[in-house]
């Protein structure tokens, strides 16, 4: 399988775990992955897959009826694939972005390195502010 495909294939597991699909957290993530994201809360123990399946789900309760659009991608070459993305959702809870049940629309770039056996092993996430839609 060329990386390429490999990547795209990742890529579309990944947007299906973070769209609910949890149980894919195991099989699609490295022991001993990374993430790298603008914030201050220490994510050095999302490291594997039943912690990213955690993780994607508290998100998950905060971002609610989440609906997922590529704007751009996914771009897949040499064990990296990287794409852009909106969401589109409702806020779960009150939070700093807004009250619950607030629509909200947001965007992201998002790369993921896969390692040699086929896994994603690290993600970088730039997303710009969450807008609250009128």
């Amino acid at each position: 399988m060329s990386d390429e495909k490999t990547g795209i294939e990742l890529w579309r597991a990944w947007t299906d775990l973070w769209a609910g699909r949890l149980e894919l957290a195991e099989e699609i993530v490295a022991d001993g992955f990374t993430v790298h994201v603008a914030t201050d809360r220490d994510l050095s123990a999302v490291n594997d897959g039943p912690s990213v399946r955690a993780w994607v789900a508290a998100l998950n309760t905060v971002f609610t009826q989440a609906q997922f659009t590529m704007e751009a991608g996914p771009i897949a070459a040499d064990g990296l694939v990287a794409g852009r993305w909106r969401t589109h959702g409702v806020l779960g809870k009150d939070t700093p972005f807004g009250p619950a049940g607030a629509r909200f629309s947001r965007v992201s770039h998002d790369i993921l390195r896969i390692d040699g056996d086929g896994r994603i092993a690290e993600f970088w996430s730039a997303s710009d502010p969450v807008v609250l839609l009128g």
